[in-house]
């Protein structure tokens, strides 16, 4: 990502901001990649420090911003999560976290306990019967990308 220049030091801004400008371009090809029906899809927004990778996110936060890209969007479930604003606590820590996200976002009070244990079971629990889609924004990911092992990663690639 190339912006750094339009932000300056505005950085992190909110995802109301008036300044947020342009990425058209990136938030129709971020939402074509999330808007397959019935896929699981994965991306991964890259690019310098403060150059706007958290602002791009925080606008798929907001539903009037999903409806303009994707119709039906607004009523997507999207748990938002900033790896950095914790210590890694380790992965155990790390999936609790992360289903819990994802059951507020869905709606869901309580998973089952034991449905905690492996991360593919817990999600496929939480998307089926629902066709709404189910985003999680992992920002910040590089928070934690070294401490994962493979069976780790593979534990995440799966769900």
């Amino acid at each position: 990502m190339e912006i750094a220049a339009l932000y300056g030091n505005r950085a992190g801004l909110e995802p109301r901001a008036p300044t947020f400008v342009g990425r058209e371009d990136t938030l129709k090809d971020l939402f074509r990649r999330m808007a397959v029906p019935m896929n699981v899809a994965t991306a991964a927004i890259t690019g310098p420090r403060r150059c706007g990778k958290t602002s791009l996110l925080k606008q798929t936060l907001l539903p009037d911003v999903r409806d303009r890209f994707v119709e039906g969007g607004g009523a997507w479930d999207v748990a938002y999560i900033d790896l950095s604003s914790q210590p890694w606590r380790g992965f155990d820590a790390f999936r609790r976290m992360l289903l819990h996200h994802l059951a507020a976002a869905r709606g869901v009070a309580d998973l089952d306990p034991k449905s905690e244990n492996y991360l593919e079971d817990a999600v496929h629990k939480l998307v089926q019967g629902s066709s709404r889609p189910l985003v999680a924004l992992l920002d910040e990911f590089n928070a934690i990308a070294a401490d994962l092992g493979k069976d780790e990663q593979g534990e995440l690639r799966g769900a």
